[in-house]
């Protein structure tokens, strides 16, 4: 993991963990994985309504799950600026407006 430490600027603290995400992104591409983890993501981001704060996007799987119908708009934070990459990549598949920051 790469390091990083705080600093008493206003500069926001982000973090690059390039290697975990990039061996995150595989796996999450797995079989195993989508079959376990998509029933989840179906129930957790469906049942969300109104305005939604998602705290740590990570690679932005959870964004095509919310449910148009019931979403007016998605505000998602990944500190983690390699997770952030693929996460923007993502942010195709939402059927809801997503700020991405």
């Amino acid at each position: 993991m790469s390091k990083t430490k705080p600093t008493n600027d206003n500069k926001p603290y982000i973090t690059n963990h390039s290697i975990f995400a990039r061996v995150y992104e595989l796996l999450s591409r797995n079989d195993s994985e989508s079959s376990f983890m998509e029933p989840l993501r179906k129930e957790t981001a469906g049942a969300a309504h109104g305005l939604v704060l998602e705290i740590g996007a990570g690679n932005g799987l959870n964004f095509s799950f919310y449910d148009p119908k019931k979403v007016e708009r998605l505000e998602a934070i990944e500190p983690d600026a390699a997770m952030l990459r693929y996460a923007r990549r993502r942010l195709v598949t939402a059927l809801v407006p997503i700020t991405l920051t």
